[in-house]
């Protein structure tokens, strides 16, 4: 007996039982794949379909990097939509899949466990609107760090990174990208202080790159809120905003507890 029934199915493709019903064509495609997908993996070498938790050598870690193809290399997207997938000549899968960024890296991988990944194929209404079967098989997870990297062991798994200009005529230095700003470089070393940041040099003049905590915010009860032993602290949202502070070093985060 296969992994999926019809109500197993229909629990993972709501939309497309909406729309096109799922029948045990379904169910028995699925479960093909299924089969096919756990049988063809290999412990000694990455398979197409396979993930790959990747760090760039700029810091930028990916969870699950997806694998599409193995050769003499191993050619990666970093953040992938579920993969078509169809059988291949070897006893294995073929994906076909959408997303970016790509890139190539050694087939010489650590293995570090497994985890259920999703997979899609066209259902029993063929190539339309909505027609694609969702499923999930068991995947080897393999790892894989970028040489060199430019800032030692730090990388966006835990830490936040800040790519911050400096603005010449009027002093202002600015996060880019995400609509961070402050009015001066006083305000900016409070802000690096408080997150825990380290600086690095940028990429071009007048530019830094920043690697500090990242930020939580808790809303809860005025009453629980006084109760807190904790430091007070001021958030910049639309204003100045009070708030409590806790700092978990574990996680790398700044929580703000507040009643607003």
């Amino acid at each position: 007996m296969g992994k999926y029934d019809i109500e197993a199915l229909k629990k993972e493709n709501s939309y497309y039982n909406f729309e096109h019903t799922v029948t045990q064509f379904d169910v028995d495609k699925a479960n093909m794949y299924v089969e096919l997908i756990e049988s063809s993996r290999n412990n000694n070498r990455p398979t197409p379909g396979d993930i790959v938790q990747f760090t760039t050598k700029h810091g930028d870690y990916y969870e699950n990097a997806h694998i599409e193809t193995v050769n003499k290399d191993v050619y990666i997207c970093e953040n992938a939509y579920v993969p078509f997938i169809r059988p291949d000549k070897k006893g294995g899968i073929t994906c076909n899949t959408s997303g970016g960024a790509w890139t190539h890296i050694p087939v010489g991988l650590k293995l570090i466990g497994k985890r259920k990944k999703a997979f899609c194929d066209l259902g029993h209404c063929g190539a339309c609107g909505n027609g694609a079967i969702d499923f999930s098989a068991e995947v080897n997870v393999w790892k894989y760090f970028e040489p060199e990297p430019l800032y030692g062991d730090y990388s966006t798994k835990l830490w936040r990174k800040l790519y911050i200009s400096h603005t010449e005529e009027n002093e202002r230095y600015q996060y880019l990208g995400d609509g961070i700003a402050w009015k001066n470089k006083y305000k900016l070393d409070e802000y690096i202080n408080k997150y825990k940041g380290v600086v690095f040099p940028g990429h071009y003049i007048n530019q830094i790159v920043v690697w500090c905590y990242r930020e939580k915010t808790i809303h809860v009860e005025l009453e629980e809120l006084e109760k807190m032993n904790l430091p007070e602290t001021t958030i910049y949202l639309n204003g100045e905003r009070k708030a409590k502070m806790e700092v978990d070093d574990t996680n790398k985060i700044i929580i703000h507890y507040a009643n607003w």
